[in-house]
């Protein structure tokens, strides 16, 4: 393929005569020429094709030219070219000033050239130029392909595309974080970091995630960039931005662009598998600091020796986080769409890479099996509600996904990690039971009232009101009283003074209270077997 302005300047087109403003040739590329002497080709000639004619239509009504430019702008033609001193002797002014105001080229041709010979000749110059482009793409491949077999970084197939397109190149994650760059942008990082914030904005303003975008660096000037997706994942791509796109020298062309981005498919695809395998095996280890079955020594010296790799370290303060995705909470039998599933993972992945910066010598296992992310903290931290509140909103600002975590004891030995992972799932139960929608859950000890966690509800109501007849789970205010005044006489030991205190009442109010609770449920609060049995059913007639 072959600019206009190329074309324009190639010698042997040197008597075509450009008319309008030099602006209005601006990164049109030729990708077919054609003939047409009618006025209704809008929907019959393919996109980026240049026309020629002689405007024998128009004699003696240049006016209508306007409505045909008009007709050849909303087909996505390249330019037009007429032929003068034939049907027309110069084009209108009037009819330059419209093509100039909307930037749409026009050609004049001397009325020497016969069109078709014309037409051939610019054809043979757009085909050698395209055999050329793509025998040059072809070389790009063989040679990054060469790359890719030898195990090259992304950095050093970054390096190279930009030694060879002779322009500055970043490679982006599909959180828009640069993975790799050429050499000016790793000596500028302040310009690089700029160039991806104003096409981030710039997306938003377009509402296009890819394609070319103009944008003005730190210096100022107006820079044309080219962004190419890259797909690895099916939802979320990574990116190639390309600047100064337009100056790129022949004959680089869009499909060798798109012959590099293919190598860095695969070198990204590759890359992504080799690191599933290691993230596999951080939670196999885990899934046997779980398993009874499998015998271990976690707290053995040597054994930590031999897990350095994996992050644990020897500490007396150990801390589970279970972190699940709000769209797959209690979602156990159905199967993940692809969209939920690639969140989940780049979260994971995203959570992995950035930890360090939260919280230092943690651990982050994805068990892709469950599916669930498990955070081990191995440091005490007065701020762990803040930090993950602030992991959440990053995330979900980058991929449009809630993360939800639940929190299990701290512990002091490495062997009872498995207690602090057990607790977190626990807290993770109470948000699926009790329908509970906060972002970060604590477990809480709930001591003898775990034993009757799974009884059914309808049996625990049934024992409630045995024990507490009307003071179960009371409506009127009177026995609403009543049943207060007993659950903290009971959690005072008895204490009748300290009683009236807490409730602001007169003791003499507490003594009747307390024999009205006996008389209804038939026995002495005192006595140490219904004591129990009282104190157990206010507990559980107080849960959800």
């Amino acid at each position: 393929m072959i600019s206009l302005k190329t074309l324009l300047d190639t010698p042997r087109f040197s008597d075509l005569k450009l008319i309008t403003d030099e602006s209005s040739i601006n990164d049109r590329i030729i990708e077919s020429v054609e003939i047409t002497e009618t006025p209704d080709v809008e929907k019959f000639i393919p996109k980026n094709v240049l026309i020629l004619s002689t405007g024998m239509v128009f004699k003696n009504k240049q006016e209508n030219l306007i409505p045909f430019i008009d007709s050849l702008i909303r087909a996505e033609s390249i330019g037009l070219c007429i032929k003068v001193n034939r049907f027309l002797n110069e084009i209108d002014s009037d009819v330059i000033a419209y093509a100039n105001k909307v930037s749409f080229p026009l050609i004049i041709i001397p009325d020497h050239y016969p069109l078709g010979s014309l037409l051939h000749q610019i054809m043979n110059l757009v085909l050698e130029n395209r055999r050329e482009e793509i025998d040059f793409a072809l070389d790009i491949q063989k040679s990054f392909s060469n790359l890719l077999v030898q195990d090259a970084s992304n950095d050093l197939l970054v390096s190279e595309l930009s030694r060879i397109i002779k322009t500055s190149i970043i490679l982006l994650d599909p959180f828009n974080q640069i993975i790799a760059q050429s050499e000016y942008f790793k000596n500028h990082q302040d310009r690089a970091e700029h160039c991806v914030t104003s096409i981030l904005n710039e997306r938003k303003v377009t509402n296009r995630i890819h394609g070319s975008f103009l944008i003005t660096d730190l210096d100022g000037k107006l820079r044309n960039v080219s962004v190419h997706e890259i797909r690895v994942h099916t939802y979320f791509s990574h990116y190639l931005i390309i600047v100064d796109s337009e100056k790129i020298p022949f004959p680089t062309s869009i499909f060798a662009i798109e012959q590099a981005a293919l190598v860095f498919q695969f070198n990204l695809y590759k890359n992504q598998k080799v690191d599933e395998s290691l993230y596999a095996t951080e939670a196999h280890l885990f899934s046997d600091l779980l398993d009874p079955q499998v015998p271990t020594s976690f707290n053995d010296i040597s054994w930590f020796q031999g897990t350095r790799g994996y992050g644990y370290i020897q500490s007396n303060f150990y801390k589970v986080i279970h972190i699940i995705s709000q769209e797959m909470v209690g979602e156990t039998k159905r199967a993940y769409t692809v969209k939920e599933s690639e969140k989940f993972f780049l979260s994971y992945v995203w959570l992995r890479n950035n930890i360090n910066k939260y919280f230092s010598n943690a651990v982050v296992i994805y068990r892709s099996e469950i599916p669930e992310i498990v955070l081990i903290l191995q440091e005490t931290d007065s701020e762990i509600s803040n930090k993950l509140e602030s992991i959440s909103n990053n995330i979900l600002n980058l991929i449009d996904s809630k993360l939800l975590f639940h929190v299990g004891y701290s512990v002091t030995k490495s062997e009872q990690i498995e207690q602090s992972y057990a607790q977190a799932k626990l807290a993770y139960n109470d948000r699926i039971k009790n329908s509970n929608q906060d972002a970060i859950i604590f477990y809480k000890e709930k001591g003898m009232l775990q034993l009757f966690s799974d009884l059914n509800q309808n049996t625990l109501i049934y024992y409630c009101k045995s024990v507490l007849k009307e003071l179960a789970y009371p409506e009127e205010e009177s026995l609403i009283d009543l049943r207060k005044t007993l659950d903290i006489y009971l959690k005072n030991q008895c204490e009748i003074t300290q009683t009236a205190s807490d409730l602001f009442i007169h003791r003499n109010t507490v003594k009747y209270r307390i024999n009205r609770c006996e008389e209804i449920l038939g026995t002495s609060v005192n006595d140490p077997e219904a004591s129990l049995d009282i104190r157990l059913a206010l507990e559980l007639s107080n849960q959800p």
